[in-house]
């Protein structure tokens, strides 16, 4: 498990999109990036890495309309051996991917699913690295992905590796300033590293949690149409999560539906958090 997403931390747990082709997204999630199916209904899958933790869910719309709020969602894996396997597979399957890049303390591939969601799939080289990044710059690159080291370290893949987590989640904002500050007050999130365009925050001094940017110019959120419903954020310890409820309740849109609480960043974009754990 990763040193930023358990104890005192604050992070996202799962992510839920609506699709219009749910059966193109369905064998997508299962087939290329061997997710194990958790859930399937009528106009409705979920997903999961370990049998029991929902790490992505998937509505059916009739919207036409999408949501440029996402940016991507970032897959955490345990190993350099497990996101190798991965790798190796999509290749085999002949999916394009859009990139690839050396971050110096992290490794990292992205590729798009069938309806443009973004998605990030890496490994922390140096997952100890952000605690005093500010006094070192340098350790953050942006060196060619080493392609050809992983794929001599793959290993046959049958399906997502079983430790596989949400590490990230990256977001276009409308205001950048505005955005910070929701993520500064209401999370309690610190910046840890930043450029004029985006913001990279995190609970624990993970190098982000949640980035935010400016690069493309965001809709109106509408949780019914196609892209990004909402977040789910988790956090393993009662009295942090007592803390973050006590900042979230107090928000105008904030709503109470059984034991799961119901809210919007400063973009409007839908978040979700357990009462209890």
């Amino acid at each position: 498990m990763s040193l930023y997403h358990n104890n005192q931390a604050i992070y996202p747990k799962s992510i839920a999109l609506n699709v219009k082709d749910l059966k193109k997204m369905v064998q997508f999630y299962k087939d290329i990036l061997g997710f194990k199916l958790h859930e399937s209904k009528e106009g409705f899958a979920s997903f999961t890495a370990n049998g029991k933790d929902v790490l992505l869910e998937l509505y059916q719309t009739n919207s036409v309309s999408t949501n440029v709020a996402l940016y991507h969602v970032a897959y955490l894996f345990n190993s350099k051996e497990a996101l190798a396997s991965i790798f190796r597979h999509i290749l085999v399957q002949k999916y394009p991917m859009t990139g690839g890049a050396d971050h110096t303390v992290s490794d990292a591939l992205y590729l798009d699913d069938p309806e443009g969601n973004g998605i990030e799939l890496y490994f922390d080289t140096q997952p100890d690295a952000w605690d005093d990044i500010e006094a070192h710059p340098e350790r953050l690159q942006n060196y060619p992905f080493p392609y050809d080291e992983y794929l001599r370290m793959a290993k046959k893949f049958y399906s997502i590796d079983s430790n596989t987590i949400i590490g990230h989640i990256h977001l276009h904002t409308i205001n950048l300033k505005d955005a910070v500050k929701f993520y500064e007050t209401v999370f309690g999130y610190d910046t840890i590293a930043k450029v004029p365009s985006a913001y990279f925050m995190s609970s624990q001094r993970y190098h982000h949690h949640i980035a935010l940017n400016t690069w493309r110019v965001p809709t109106v959120f509408d949780d019914k149409n196609l892209g990004l419903k909402y977040i789910v954020l988790e956090t393993e310890a009662n009295e942090v999560r007592e803390q973050l409820l006590n900042r979230i309740n107090p928000l105008d849109n904030a709503t109470s539906n059984n034991d799961v609480v119901l809210f919007k960043d400063a973009n409007g974009y839908a978040y979700k958090i357990k009462t209890q754990k």
